[in-house]
């Protein structure tokens, strides 16, 4: 038996933390190999499927083995996970048991059912993990730069049935301020967003910087979101994670063409699936 795959755990700003699990995986302890070593999640990017495969039900198994209750005479619910078709839009669904088997398409999900976790998938995008205050509702979406102009953060708060300032959200690792170098194709849309978030470039007046954590902390507080916590961690700079924005860049000075080819890690809510039998 392998060790579980790592994560970096999400500190929740204010929840019943012991009952909501958060946390990004790391690129460590899986069984992909290349450019997806180690611990790729996301299928259909080129990795071996039986690794991706492997490393997502060592991840269950782990999470599994983090709510298994000490000294108890009942073994803890199974954990399910929902995986979302991400395509950079602002489609937030309801998911329960019923859904889990199947992979739609959104960029954003919540649920009110124990022990099932939404699972986002990112290489620089920002990972966005959202809680109530009662532990009773999770929620998670996947913010690009086209995510948030779409506004996908306020596509699933007003979706969860809470009060917003009884939301918590916790903001997971992605691309930095000082990476994220972009066109203008990009920060034009950016702008009108959140113009405190576009940067001047220091070498190149054509460019400029987007503070994408600086937008989803914005939105977040825009839409009443009662606290935000973050991992304060760039994919970019990190070796603990996949970037996808690094691997193209380290591509294309090695051999002259970019490919881009890089695993993504998960982001996954759950509310504890021992709540299901309170």
């Amino acid at each position: 038996m392998r060790a579980k795959p790592t994560w970096l755990q999400a500190v929740w700003p204010d929840a019943k933390a012991q009952n909501v699990l958060g946390f990004t995986t790391t690129r460590h302890g899986g069984f992909s190999s290349g450019a997806f070593a180690s611990n790729n999640i996301r299928f259909d990017i080129g990795d071996d499927p039986t690794a991706v495969t492997a490393n997502r039900a060592e991840l269950l198994t782990a999470i599994n083995q983090h709510f298994a209750e000490p000294n108890s005479v009942s073994e803890s619910l199974p954990v399910g996970l929902q995986w979302l078709d991400q395509v950079h839009g602002s489609e937030c669904i309801y998911v329960d048991e019923h859904s889990i088997n199947n992979t739609p398409q959104a960029d954003a999900a919540w649920t009110d059912k124990p022990g099932i976790g939404i699972a986002i998938q990112t290489a620089d995008c920002v990972p966005i993990l959202i809680a109530d205050q009662g532990a009773t509702i999770v929620g998670a979406a996947h913010a690009g730069w086209r995510g948030l102009a779409a506004n996908i953060i306020n596509s699933l708060v007003v979706s969860m049935p809470a009060k917003p300032n009884d939301l918590v959200a916790w903001i997971g690792p992605c691309i930095g301020l000082e990476h994220f170098e972009v066109g203008e194709d990009v920060w034009s849309v950016i702008l009108p967003v959140q113009p405190k978030a576009v940067h001047k470039h220091p070498n190149d007046p054509a460019k400029r910087l987007i503070d994408l954590v600086a937008i989803a902390r914005w939105q977040l507080q825009q839409c009443g979101v009662g606290a935000v916590s973050g991992a304060n961690t760039c994919t970019y700079a990190s070796a603990d994670f996949y970037s996808y924005r690094q691997a193209c860049h380290e591509e294309s000075s090695e051999s002259g063409r970019v490919t881009g080819q890089i695993g993504r890690m998960a982001s996954i809510v759950v509310c504890s699936p021992n709540l299901a039998e309170e």
